[in-house]
Formats: structure tokens, C-alpha cells, sequence
């Protein structure tokens, strides 16, 4: 009781990621815990994560964490459509992977900002954020546009909705979910290099 006395914010934090890993792999402490205090301990890790990132260091985090795939993503409409060579390389890509830690699911989920999750809303172990690139070839064989491709995110098997952005709030149409993310990428000082804005 003592030690839990004196604990700071980041030791419950790091308390609470211990907990989240042993529940993981099978050694859960659930049963010390009602309902209301397993769900404020998650909610504090979720708290504390977010912290870390506030504003337009959040919006540069983000922008350059989601710079690469995005890139990949619209290469693959571009060159379905004939407005890009191909690029051996990116044609190649089937799925891209990023590895990393909580804090970047926990920031990420904030920065999308879905209009179906609560915030500040903590991860679970294994955490997973996809995004996928969907097309109808009957309408590529019609009349090729844009709108033959649309874009959905999943995380940890739940539908992300976008409510005010997408028609279809769980299946943006590509156009839909590129301006959406665009009013959300990093426009401070040098927005068209993010490795020097990074070092500011």
C-alpha cells in the first residue's frame, strides 16, 4: 500500500503496462480489479501515451509515420488508372507492416479521430490499425476514376467510421479519405520536408 501511495503518474502508467502485457499472455490480475478500476487503468496508460504528443507534434508525428504507405497507397490508384509509370518496387507491395509500440497506436487512433471510439481510448496488447486499399473492376473496366477505389480502417478488427467525411461512414471513397487525412497532416514550418521539420 505504501509503494502504491507514492507512486507517480508514469509508475501506474508502467504498473498498467505490466498488467496489459500479463492479461496478454495469460496471466491475468482481472479478478483484483471491479470493472470501473480495470477500465480507469487502462484509460490512465491511454491518458498518459497521449501525452506524449500534443497539437502540430502530434499532426508531424503522424504525417510522417503515415508519409510512406499513403505514398503507396495513391501510386497503386495512380498506375491502376495509366497516370504513372511503373515502379517495379512499389509494384510489387502487397501489404506494408509498421512494428512499434503503444504509444503510436494510442496516437494514431487519436489522430484519426473516429467517430465510433470514445477518447482517450487505451490499447490492448497486439494492437492492430490497417488500412485498406479496395476497387471494383467492374467499374475500372467502365469508366476508370477514382471513384473505383475506396479505403477502409480497421482496428483490432473493428470498423473505424468517419461520420461527416465519408457518405458511407465505414467505407470512404479514396478521394473521401485522402482529404479527410489531409486537413489532419503537419502545415508548420517546412510541411514539404518532414525530416527538417522533425529536427526543429
Amino acid at each position: 500500500e505504501d509503494v502504491i501511495e507514492a507512486a507517480s503518474i508514469i509508475d501506474l502508467q508502467e504498473f498498467a503496462d505490466v498488467l496489459t502485457c500479463n492479461d496478454f499472455e495469460g496471466y491475468s490480475m482481472r479478478q483484483y480489479f471491479t470493472d470501473e478500476t480495470w477500465h480507469m487503468m487502462h484509460q490512465l496508460q491511454a491518458i498518459r501515451l497521449g501525452e506524449s504528443l500534443k497539437g502540430e507534434d502530434l499532426n508531424l508525428y503522424m504525417t510522417k509515420l503515415t508519409q510512406h504507405p499513403l505514398s503507396i497507397l495513391s501510386y497503386k490508384v495512380d498506375r491502376m488508372l495509366g497516370r504513372v509509370q511503373s515502379h517495379p518496387a512499389s509494384d510489387q507491395v502487397k501489404m506494408f507492416t509498421y512494428d512499434g509500440h503503444d504509444t503510436q497506436a494510442v496516437n494514431l487512433l487519436r489522430w484519426l479521430d473516429a467517430s465510433n471510439l470514445d477518447y482517450p481510448h487505451p490499447t490492448v496488447y497486439a494492437t492492430q490499425v490497417s488500412f485498406e486499399l479496395l476497387y471494383s473492376d467492374e467499374c475500372l473496366s467502365k469508366k476508370p476514376s477514382e471513384a473505383c477505389f475506396s479505403v477502409q480502417v480497421m482496428y483490432n478488427g473493428i470498423f473505424l467510421e468517419f461520420e461527416g467525411a465519408c457518405a458511407q461512414v465505414e467505407l470512404c471513397t479514396y478521394r473521401e479519405f485522402m482529404d479527410y487525412l489531409s486537413e489532419k497532416k503537419y502545415a508548420g514550418p517546412h510541411s514539404d520536408d518532414l525530416r527538417l521539420a522533425c529536427d526543429l
